[in-house]
């Protein structure tokens, strides 16, 4: 997992498409790269619906490193203003039923309580 602040008036969708050609700047430059899909969804829980961008690509660094297919996804927290990709990955090698397995996945994320955070001095 990992977090990005968002700029002032950065949106979702803004960010999304910066993870994209930052991935294909970044496959440019490795063995192999290709984008599977990009979909933009709304998922929920308890009522609770939030947009979220799944971004699917399969990479290899070199020809030393394994083929590798990935998920990330790609969501934003409401209260503290911070972008939030969620990555899984897994080798060409990996037998087939945890592959399915994997595939099949839901990633089910909630927004974080808001934490009080003392002010800032200047």
């Amino acid at each position: 997992v990992w977090d990005y602040p968002l700029r002032d008036g950065e949106t979702l969708d803004d960010f999304s498409v910066w993870w994209y050609e930052n991935l294909v700047k970044r496959g440019s430059d490795w063995e192999s790269f290709a984008i599977i899909n990009s979909e933009k969804s709304t998922a929920g829980r308890n009522g609770d619906r939030q947009d979220q961008y799944v971004i699917k690509y399969q990479w290899q660094e070199s020809a030393k490193h394994c083929a590798t297919f990935t998920s990330d996804l790609i969501t934003v927290s409401a209260n503290q203003g911070t972008a939030l990709i969620f990555s899984t990955s897994m080798c060409d090698f990996t037998p087939p039923s945890v592959s399915e397995e994997i595939a099949g996945m839901k990633f089910d994320v909630r927004a974080p309580t808001p934490v009080s955070l003392p002010s800032s001095s200047p």
